[in-house]
């Protein structure tokens, strides 16, 4: 029995290693920079947990649940073949969660998939999952944390003005910019609150307080640590603002929050909560024993014969052939303009093309497989400066929606351009820069619309990727120094012929 097990898991671990080989590669690689430095302590952290519950695992009989066990472990191979399709590393690792926990359900049953819930659950604090949700809010918490941080000078007497997320002092301007909005340490206190509250708090709400408390005292840690910036670079004025031996950067929200966590935690654990009524208990042991049985997949009381016993691992090579016959063999396949970029009009309403050999590096930060660009100045010396990059084919290293330009979505907004025909909507954004500002226009196109959303977007190449095997599409870009009120009416007019050209496909 120990060998066939061991089999089992070393078959189980070989085939995991195989589809997992570049979520596993990438994560290794974060975990080699500041941001993804807590890795391996959440993985220390998930083994323990298992290693508590070690006696419990060890007694609990094999229990396959077939349906339920293969279900979850189907909806992990949906993702996981999504994740690479779409080229989306975050969903190739969310799938790891639902297939270690269907296999285990599949193998063992459902009374060890709850033994390994939270162990398994807990891996999500390594994905990044919780850093993009986030991370949609990151200029709403950049402007609490800069709130907070106001109100704390102002409350010592600072004279101080608050202007969204600038805060002007006599002797200093602080901007909270995405980079202090502390997500990633905020991300990191709630992974240790999961641990404080399963230890220290025997009810589930108070557990869930704990949790949500991460995020309310990470972001008023990040308040502090603004405040204490403009107070010492009044005190210490011309050094460096982040105080002596950078104290104040954002890795020291984690250590304000996790000291008011703790001391939260306590005062919580000592408040009392009134019980739960007490549901009769026959009808919840008859409830629960009809639960595990649909969960655990028999029905009714029938014998384990020594064939039902090799089902789970017959089914788990079979989802797995399945898996790797579509992720090897079902690729889409690219899509080239029939109409080069290099054709597009170098004339256009009163405005001349001349192409360029260099755009601004956080606009262009890689190249696409075809290429315009291009600057269109008029005879007032009005100028844009014309992106756009086409993909026949998205792969992992190049694609459309790129951690690269998600600079670009930050401050975006969304504003109409309307011509003869319809209303099309793109986005607006700045370029800061000391030496050169400039306003900024972008805009996805794909499956033939116009795409202002990266998760729409991805979205877009998720379900064109499965279904029509193609994720072709462009990124289109527009920089410009130059009014509103100048450069608008060319705009109007670029952006339906941009997106006619590359209709021509």
């Amino acid at each position: 029995m120990i060998l066939k097990n061991l089999f089992k898991f070393i078959l189980f671990s070989i085939a995991f290693l195989i589809l997992y080989q570049d979520a596993l590669r990438h994560m290794y690689n974060k975990w080699l920079t500041p941001e993804g430095s807590h890795g391996p302590l959440i993985i220390l952290v998930s083994l323990y947990l298992i290693w508590l519950n070690r006696k419990k695992i060890k007694n609990l009989p094999a229990s396959p649940g077939l349906l339920p066990g293969s279900i979850l472990v189907g909806i992990g191979c949906f993702m996981l073949l999504s994740g690479k399709i779409s080229s989306t590393m975050l969903i190739e690792q969310m799938s790891m969660i639902p297939m270690l926990l269907g296999t285990i359900w599949l193998f063992r049953g459902f009374e060890l998939f709850k033994v390994f819930l939270l162990p398994v659950g807990y891996l999500i604090f390594l994905m990044g999952f919780i850093e993009v949700l986030l991370g949609r809010f990151s200029i709403h918490l950049q402007a609490v944390s800069a709130w907070i941080g106001y109100h704390m000078l102002d409350l010592i007497g600072y004279p101080v003005l608050l202007k969204f997320t600038i805060i002007e002092l006599p002797h200093i301007t602080l901007e909270v910019v995405r980079e202090c909005n502390g997500i990633s340490h905020i991300v990191s206190l709630m992974a240790f609150a999961v641990v404080l509250a399963y230890f220290s708090q025997k009810i589930l709400v108070k557990k869930v307080i704990i949790i949500l408390a991460a995020i309310v005292l990470g972001l008023l840690a990040n308040g502090v640590r603004i405040a204490l910036i403009g107070v010492y670079s009044n005190y210490f004025p011309g050094s460096n603002v982040h105080g002596p031996q950078g104290t104040l950067v954002v890795s020291s929200v984690f250590f304000i929050g996790l000291f008011m966590l703790v001391i939260f935690n306590y005062f919580l654990k000592k408040a009392s909560f009134s019980k739960e009524p007490v549901v009769s208990s026959l009808r919840q042991t008859t409830w629960a024993c009809s639960v595990n049985n649909f969960l655990s997949g028999e029905v009714g009381n029938k014998k384990k014969t020594a064939g039902k016993s090799f089902s789970p691992t017959i089914l788990a090579l079979s989802i797995f052939a399945v898996l790797v016959g579509l992720i090897y063999l079902y690729h889409p396949a690219p899509v080239h303009l029939k109409t080069s970029l290099k054709s597009f009009p170098a004339y256009i309403g009163g405005f001349t093309g001349k192409d360029l050999i260099h755009i601004d590096n956080r606009l262009r930060p890689f190249s696409a497989e075809e290429e315009l660009l291009r600057a269109y100045e008029d005879a007032h010396g009005n100028r844009i400066e014309l992106y756009i990059g086409y993909f026949p084919i998205q792969s992992r290293n190049k694609k459309i929606i790129d951690y690269r330009r998600a600079w670009m979505h930050e401050h975006a907004v969304d504003i109409p351009v309307i011509n003869r025909k319809d209303t099309l909507r793109i986005n607006k954004t700045r370029l800061r820069s000391r030496d050169n500002p400039a306003d900024v226009y972008f805009w996805y196109f794909m499956n033939g619309k116009t795409v202002t959303d990266q998760f729409t977007g991805k979205f877009i190449t998720l379900w064109d990727g499965l279904l029509k095997r193609k994720t072709n599409g462009a990124v289109i870009v527009i920089k410009t120094t130059s009014p509103d009120n100048e450069i608008m009416p060319l705009i109007t007019d670029l952006v339906p012929m941009i997106n006619k050209h590359l209709l021509n496909t």
